[in-house]
């Protein structure tokens, strides 16, 4: 449970492992893992930020793994009751096995090849923590990989495996496929994630309250990491609020509170009736967390002390979210949803994060319709998203084809009208025109293609012109040429073909070779995508039979009777017929 009492320094039970020397040359020493424990424990100690009592802090430092699990188990013994915190943290390399892909922590004197009995694994660790009496139990690692066992975590109370995790915190220095750094030509400094830490909580931090979790502390790391440092991004997990207990003074704001730090957790002096009742109407008129939390501090068994606990936890949430909205980010909406996966902003939150993962695929779409630059991925886009951010774009886009496409019709228009003309003129009194139209082979053009005719061959297209007798590669190359320009998704299979018969006359033409294998993956790739489109409608269960249908028409139009597309119109006939019945 919440409790603004953050320092209950006789409770807090404190274990810092640390790996810095190892037998094996297969993983190199970090001499910057005792600077950590050294940085760690002096934290802990300072009343400034925590003020841990030095007996409630285990340490160790290269011992081998069957120490340090009895470690683990003196201080989960030590942490008696719910009023007990348990932090425990690990510094050194960490190992994925590849026999079971699990996660380990390395000790100083472990083989390699047994991982399993050298080594500690670290969900092994974590469930040991997490059957402790403690109501709150924190794990840090800084170490590579360790980001391999959020996945054991969920970060809301629906999760299968939140009796076993209940109150639990888990922060690892990176995600499961990335290293944890440390700076190597100063052996004397701090790993990165260690050294952040430490220095966020000896400066405090900009907000109004007298106290910092462990959540914003990450966050606000994880944030200059990913954006200003380069540095991997530490994750962290959480259930029932872990993260969101009070865990240092933020020396930022309580060097200006009026009470004293040290007089915290003593029992204030018993006050009259119209004492509490004055300063109880002085925080209410105040409204703001730190006066609700010397409110509580100085009256901790009053009748109010209860509703200011309160006040101070919706507080704190509306400080959240308007900090989200500030920085309004998908990560910042994600972050306040992991905070409070059920706060009273989460159904803002929710929406937020669908615009932003529909605008991101919004973006995606514009950026490969405005790519191709034709007038079906413009109509694509417009039919996918029809109130998207580049809806007005696409819409001009397709009036400037539209007009290029007339001018274009009207100049082959006049030519054919000048050519027939011509003929007539040119025949004798006996000669009759017989319908037929001689034109170079280069100057073949065919027409643009409607819905209707999207499947008709080139042949069909060009049956009342007759080409002249030099028919060679050139020929084809330049029909292809002509007819793609068209960008009909029917005619590229003929296109095709005739760069093919193109390279039969002249294999070694690198040019036609080129536009060929332009063309194949161009053909691939559309038949992917819409093979994937078509399986997303069937995996989603509730779907509408046209969207389906339209995918696969395209895919069948780019690759006739491919299996892909007969095993989803299988799959289609299957699920649509159980849906009727």
């Amino acid at each position: 449970m919440r409790t603004t009492n953050f320092i209950k320094k006789n409770k807090y039970i404190v274990l810092l492992i640390g790996a810095s020397r190892y037998n094996t040359h297969k993983y190199a020493d970090i001499p910057n893992v005792e600077t950590n424990i050294k940085l760690m424990k002096e934290l802990f100690l300072d009343p400034r930020y925590i003020g841990v009592s030095e007996r409630n802090i285990i340490v160790s430092l290269n011992e081998d793994s069957k120490t340090i699990e009895r470690k683990i188990t003196d201080a989960k013994d030590m942490a008696k009751n719910s009023d007990y915190t348990l932090f425990v943290y690990y510094s050194g390399h960490g190992i994925i096995n590849p026999d079971n892909y699990k996660l380990y922590f390395a000790t100083s004197d472990m083989d390699v090849n047994y991982l399993d009995t050298d080594a500690i694994e670290a969900k092994a660790v974590l469930e040991k923590i997490s059957r402790s009496a403690a109501s709150r139990k924190i794990f840090v690692v800084d170490a590579c990989h360790s980001g391999g066992i959020h996945n054991v975590m969920g970060d809301a109370p629906e999760t299968a495996l939140m009796k076993n995790f209940e109150g639990v915190h888990y922060v690892s220095a990176c995600d499961e496929d990335s290293t944890a750094l440390f700076p190597k030509k100063m052996p004397g400094a701090p790993t990165y994630f260690t050294g952040a830490l430490i220095s966020r909580i000896h400066n405090g931090m900009d907000t109004d309250r007298p106290y910092l979790t462990l959540r914003e502390v990450v966050d606000d790391i994880a944030y200059d990491f990913k954006y200003n440092k380069n540095l991997p991004v530490p994750q962290q997990s959480s259930v029932l609020n872990a993260d969101q207990m009070p865990f240092a003074v933020n020396v930022a704001v309580a060097a200006n509170m009026s009470s004293a730090l040290p007089a915290i957790e003593t029992e204030a002096e018993k006050a009259n009736e119209s004492e509490v009742e004055s300063a109880w109407q002085k925080a209410l008129n105040a409204n703001t967390i730190a006066a609700y939390y010397q409110f509580v501090e100085r009256f901790a068994k009053s009748k109010y002390a209860k509703t200011a606990e309160n006040k101070i936890v919706a507080l704190e949430e509306d400080e959240k979210w308007a900090k989200t909205e500030s920085i309004c980010t998908l990560i910042a909406y994600e972050s306040y949803k992991k905070a409070y996966p059920f706060g009273k902003y989460i159904s803002q939150a929710n929406a937020k994060i669908a615009e932003f993962k529909n605008r991101k695929n919004d973006d995606e779409m514009w950026n490969i319709a405005y790519s191709a630059n034709t007038e079906a991925k413009y109509k694509e886009y417009i039919s996918m998203y029809p109130n998207g951010a580049h809806i007005v774009e696409a819409n001009n886009k397709l009036h400037e084809i539209a007009g290029s496409k007339i001018a274009r019709i009207g100049f082959w228009a006049v030519f054919v009208v000048a050519l027939t003309f011509f003929v007539f003129k040119s025949g004798n009194g006996n000669d009759h025109y017989n319908g037929t139209i001689v034109i170079p082979s280069d100057s073949i053009q065919a027409p643009a293609a409607t819905p209707a005719d999207t499947t008709k061959s080139f042949a069909d297209k060009t049956k009342n012109i007759r080409v002249d007798e030099n028919y060679d590669a050139y020929s084809l190359e330049r029909q292809a040429d002509i007819l793609l320009k068209n960008d009909e998704m029917g005619d590229y299979n003929v296109c095709l073909q005739k760069y093919e018969m193109a390279l039969t006359i002249q294999p070694d033409n690198e040019r036609i070779r080129t536009k060929y294998n332009e063309l194949k993956n161009k053909i691939d790739s559309l038949f992917d995508r819409y093979v994937y489109m078509a399986s997303r409608y069937l995996d989603g269960g509730d779907f509408d039979p046209n969207d389906f249908k339209e995918c696969i028409n395209k895919a069948e139009a780019l690759k006739s009777g491919d299996p892909k597309v007969y095993e989803l119109n299988q799959k289609f006939n299957a699920l649509f017929k159980s849906n009727v019945k």
